[in-house]
């Protein structure tokens, strides 16, 4: 389950069903998340990126507005 903890500033990942988390820190006020192709994908509503997560590695690219 992925969870975007929007005033921490990082993406929840809770595995199920034991329910262990961890947390990885994405941009600003993170909003919606995804995953696609062995990646999460993070929009980062007042950061005005996207944060691509891969394993814990995160990349954030700028975007033209609010993702």
């Amino acid at each position: 389950m992925l969870v975007p903890a929007e005033r921490a500033d990082a993406l929840v990942r809770i595995e199920l069903p034991q329910g262990a988390a961890s947390e990885v820190p994405v941009g600003v006020f993170p909003h919606d998340a995804a995953a696609a192709q062995g990646r999460i994908f993070v929009g980062d509503e007042r950061g005005n990126t996207l944060s691509v997560v891969d394993g814990d590695d995160v990349q954030r690219f700028r975007v033209a507005a609010q993702p």
